[in-house]
């Protein structure tokens, strides 16, 4: 008669009982494990040392061109009551010379527009001490109030330090630097153009008042003057060449339209002041001081539209820029917050524990982990021959 055979655990559970020999050790788990955390760390940081590389670099970037915009702003607002102060102290200029009474009321609200500006500006363009040298020179010259040639003269001096102070706003500002095809243009027409207008033009009448009362006898003046007609002539053309190809270059849907009425207007006023003949021989400075005057102020106007016009835009293409560089910002923030995120999950997802190994289910009565009754070999199962594995549980037959 054959003994009963004993319940096994492959039998009641499906799964091969595993003795605690053949269990994988707990340091070699903790090995495996730390060896998966360094694998997995180093793919991680893989990951986001390239990212953080590009992201490092696209927000100095776009910090470098916000704050590029804001220092060119800051030109901008000053630049535009110094222009106008050059306008007015022309046409104080040109009283002088003739005689005639100043405008000091309208010369002291252009200082006062400036002072405002450049209190606004808070020294960022390094400009403080030259505007206050400056300011000093106009009011010296508004409390002695010079006449005739002496008048020309000093105003020159003073004149040609505001442009030169233009120019020096231009440089510290980096308005003079723009890379950009269309507000490139747009500060050519008011850093350099429109001022050298409003003087040549004050310039070419003084000389044309001058020469009358020397008399035709003198022979002196008449080539001075005529330059200073050319310089107008040439300088009005490069303007309008110079912002019709701002209007080619450019995506803003305002620029064109938002000068050319201007640009139209100073066309009109140089034509009547001084002809496209003269750029061929033709002598306007021949004209009467009677004459020049009126047509000195109406290009004096066109030029102060004209620049007040150009800013205007170039406000709105900075505006632009500042947007686009703020929406990148945005961009690279969510794109920061997405791949932290991704790499948080990664890293989760890869840190989570092995499945444990399989382990032995106690045979009735006897303890887990206890060695198998006389008679029971363990085996983890068949090999690849097919043949019986060494420890797989088999009752014994008995003799």
């Amino acid at each position: 008669m054959q003994p009963a055979l004993r319940s096994t655990p492959e039998a009641r559970t499906g799964r091969p009982a595993v003795s605690g020999a053949d269990r994988p050790p707990t340091h070699s788990r903790r090995a495996r494990a730390a060896r998966r955390r360094v694998a997995l760390a180093a793919a991680v940081l893989a990951l986001l040392v390239p990212f953080g590389l590009a992201l490092g670099l696209s927000w100095a970037t776009t910090g470098a061109q916000l704050d590029a915009a804001e220092l060119e702003r800051e030109g901008g607002h000053l630049l535009r009551p110094l222009v106008r102060l050059v306008a007015v102290t022309v046409d104080a200029q040109s009283a002088a010379v003739a005689g005639a009474i100043m405008n000091v009321a309208a010369v002291r609200s252009a200082l006062r527009e400036v002072d405002t500006a450049q209190a606004l500006v808070d020294g960022a363009l390094g400009t403080s001490r030259r505007w206050a040298d400056l300011r000093s020179r106009v009011e010296d010259l508004l409390a002695t109030a010079p006449r005739g040639p002496v008048a020309y003269t000093r105003f020159s001096t003073v004149v040609h330090l505001q442009t030169a102070l233009v120019t020096a706003i231009g440089d510290a500002s980096g308005l003079v630097l723009d890379q950009h095809l269309d507000a490139s243009y747009l500060l050519d027409t008011a850093l350099v153009r429109a001022p050298d207008v409003l003087v040549s033009a004050g310039r070419a009448g003084d000389l044309t008042f001058l020469a009358e009362r020397r008399g035709p006898s003198s022979g002196s003046g008449s080539l001075p003057s005529a330059v200073a007609f050319t310089t107008v002539r040439v300088e009005a053309d490069a303007m309008d060449e110079g912002l019709r190809k701002s209007f080619a270059s450019t995506t803003s849907r305002s620029l064109g339209p938002g000068l050319l009425t201007q640009l139209d207007s100073l066309q009109s006023a140089v034509a009547q002041f001084a002809p496209p003949l003269a750029a061929v021989g033709a002598d306007p400075s021949a004209r009467s001081s009677s004459e020049v005057g009126p047509a000195r102020g109406a290009v004096r106007d066109a030029v102060v539209a004209l620049e007040s016009a150009a800013l205007d835009q170039f406000d709105r293409l900075l505006d632009q820029r500042v947007r686009s560089a703020r929406d990148t910002r945005h961009l690279l923030l969510l794109s920061t917050v997405a791949g932290l995120v991704a790499a948080g999950v990664a890293w989760v997802l890869g840190l989570r524990r092995e499945p444990a190994p399989p382990q032995r289910v106690p045979v009735d009565g006897d303890p887990l982990g206890a060695d198998p009754p006389d008679g029971v070999r363990t085996d983890p199962g068949p090999t690849d021959d097919g043949s019986a594995g060494a420890g797989s549980a088999h009752q014994g037959s008995s003799p």
